[in-house]
């Protein structure tokens, strides 16, 4: 099964993220997307931030009738800082048959090395970088 990854605050989440999704559904065929609001983001002030639970409401209401994607609280389960080669790992655990995708915006591919740990993200899931 083709599952990607599709993380973010989200805060709100918006018809650019949506066709996103979209659009990497159908170009690459995927089976389904699991969106993850972030829980402890390292680049963002929680302080500044719509809360968790409303920003995974708004995910969950804007992909509703959305075939094959759902949304996920994993980086709120965890207490630590939400870094997405951990969050990746995870899914891997709970998916290993699976082949992985982690979708990025073509924004984010412009600071990608300062990523932590950038090198698992690319050794775990297939990147795909889609326009905004």
């Amino acid at each position: 099964m083709k599952t990607a990854i599709f993380g973010g605050a989200f805060d709100p989440i918006h018809n650019g993220h949506i066709n996103m999704m979209e659009s990497a559904m159908n170009e690459y065929c995927l089976d389904r997307v699991i969106v993850v609001p972030s829980g402890h983001s390292p680049n963002k002030d929680e302080r500044n931030m719509t809360s968790f639970e409303h920003r995974f409401n708004m995910c969950q209401i804007a992909v509703r009738n959305l075939k094959s994607i759902t949304v996920s609280d994993i980086e709120h389960m965890c207490n630590s800082t939400s870094y997405t080669y951990a969050t990746l790992l995870k899914f891997k655990e709970m998916y290993p048959l699976d082949e992985l995708y982690f979708i990025m915006g073509a924004d984010s591919l412009d600071y990608f090395e300062k990523w932590y740990h950038p090198e698992i993200i690319a050794q775990t899931a297939a990147i795909l970088v889609i326009s905004r």
